[in-house]
């Protein structure tokens, strides 16, 4: 689970969930991951993933890093969408 930065929603339309899944689509090409089940919150998400390498730290960092960039030029904004780890 990974939680928008002060409770903050990380989807503002279905365009920004479109774009979560595509970026997610780009890490599980980047990484082999296997997604079983994902759910969208206003501020969080949920993932059931199968990482066949030992690489889920590198690909949540490279995933949540690309969504937040891709958010921010789409919506204008700076700085963090997530929170901590």
């Amino acid at each position: 689970m990974s939680r928008g930065d002060r409770l903050e929603p990380i989807f503002g339309d279905n365009a920004d969930r479109r774009r979560f899944v595509e970026t997610l689509a780009e890490c599980c090409s980047k990484t082999g991951w296997q997604v079983h089940a994902y759910v969208f919150m206003p501020n969080h998400f949920h993932l059931v993933v199968t990482t066949p390498q030992p690489n889920l730290m590198s690909g949540m960092k490279w995933l949540l890093g690309t969504y937040t960039g891709r958010f921010n030029r789409r919506h204008k904004l700076v700085g963090h969408l997530f929170s901590g780890r």
